[in-house]
């Protein structure tokens, strides 16, 4: 069985024999491996306390640890790794409370919002509360998960403007971090999404006919006689 070739420190990584080993790691090619050595040697420059900081190859996808400052890569794209270094850059400037609390805590709130909304947005429309009530309770839900989202949104947009900064194509770069960042905006969007979804349909009367209207609370599948007026 082979194990994973152990992680290198950063500060390796702007020297030739460090680079030849990541590049046994991951299996990149020269031209890869010339610009992470470019990149590193930046991101020295700027903070030498990154030279701690060690990268190695992941099988889980690309990510930066912030307990075991750690940076995991799959593949040796020089812009994913100049991305996630660039969190690690933004986050040591950061504190423990920050790190901690407001940023692990916002993604757990994140999930827990996704995993809930669709049956909470369900009963809440479905149940007998007032209807000003009601859409303070809907509004309170979307802001709720919108700010949810801010800290990762936001530390993906600085590592990625990290990574750009750092690049010699930085219109290549960009564009080689987009699909990454729309990902998270999507996934990070979509508590809040999902409960401004079911908060139009049951306003909307046209809506209503596209879902089964006894989940959303409303007596629009009742004969014309039995709806009240």
């Amino acid at each position: 069985m082979n194990e994973k070739p152990p992680p290198r420190a950063h500060r390796d990584l702007a020297k030739a024999q460090g680079l030849l080993r990541l590049n046994k790691a991951l299996g990149g090619g020269h031209e890869d491996m010339a610009r992470i050595m470019v990149m590193s040697n930046k991101y020295l420059k700027d903070d030498p306390d990154l030279s701690s900081l060690t990268v190695g190859l992941s099988s889980n996808g690309d990510f930066y640890d912030i307990t075991k400052n750690r940076v995991g890569l799959t593949s040796s794209n020089a812009d994913i790794f100049a991305h996630e270094v660039g969190h690690a850059k933004d986050l040591h400037s950061k504190s423990n409370f920050y790190k901690n609390i407001v940023l692990k805590g916002s993604k757990k709130l994140n999930r827990a919002l996704d995993w809930a909304a669709l049956p909470t947005a369900t009963v809440l429309a479905a149940g007998p509360i007032k209807e000003e009530n009601k859409s303070l309770a809907f509004k309170s839900l979307i802001g709720l998960s919108a700010l949810s989202a801010i800290p990762n949104l936001a530390s993906e947009f600085i590592a990625s403007r990290e990574a750009v900064g750092k690049s010699k194509n930085k219109k290549e770069t960009f564009f080689e971090m987009l699909p990454g960042g729309l990902s998270h905006l999507k996934t990070d969007l979509t508590p809040a999404a999902k409960f401004m979804a079911v908060d139009t349909i049951r306003k909307n009367k046209d809506l209503r006919s596209l879902v089964p209207f006894q989940l959303l609370g409303t007596p629009s599948t009742l004969p014309v006689d039995q709806r009240p007026s």
